[in-house]
């Protein structure tokens, strides 16, 4: 039950950011949000046909964090935003949850989920602040041209 509850908070949340990124950020966020839908297309798609796995490498998952790795990345390289860098860093992080798998090293399946799953939770977090701080700039810039 623990498990259903904290999966429907995330999606919750997921959802939630891609929607206020979609609304109120600029293109860097809207491209995010996207990426986030994309990347999660893609797991629901990769998990229709192979099933979600602990025990070994997850190799939907580990698709899906290579996906954000190129795509915030990119975004990091190409705006002029600093979270989609953290963002990027974050999603490495995730990968390498998937070679501490592929290398055999002991780790249990609960440690293996939230290794990969939680620089994601973060992700969604910078998409939030960095959506957030792109309304205040805007509005600042909105009330600085303004006529006094």
């Amino acid at each position: 039950m623990g498990g259903m509850v904290i999966a429907i908070a995330s999606l919750i949340l997921t959802l939630a950011a891609i929607a206020y990124a979609w609304l109120r950020g600029g293109r860097p966020e809207r491209y995010a949000a996207a990426l986030l839908v994309a990347m999660i297309a893609l797991q629901a798609a990769g998990h229709a046909f192979a099933p979600l796995i602990y025990k070994s490498v997850d190799p939907v998952g580990l698709a899906v964090d290579l996906v954000g790795l190129a795509g915030f990345s990119w975004l990091g390289i190409s705006s002029r935003r600093i979270w989609p860098l953290w963002a990027g860093s974050l999603q490495l992080l995730s990968i390498g949850a998937h070679f501490v798998r592929a290398l055999s090293i002991p780790v249990r399946p609960p440690v293996y989920y939230w290794m990969k799953s939680l620089p994601t939770v973060v992700v969604i977090l910078l998409l939030i602040l960095g959506t957030w701080s792109h309304q205040r700039r805007e509005l600042q810039r909105k009330r600085s041209s303004s006529p006094s």
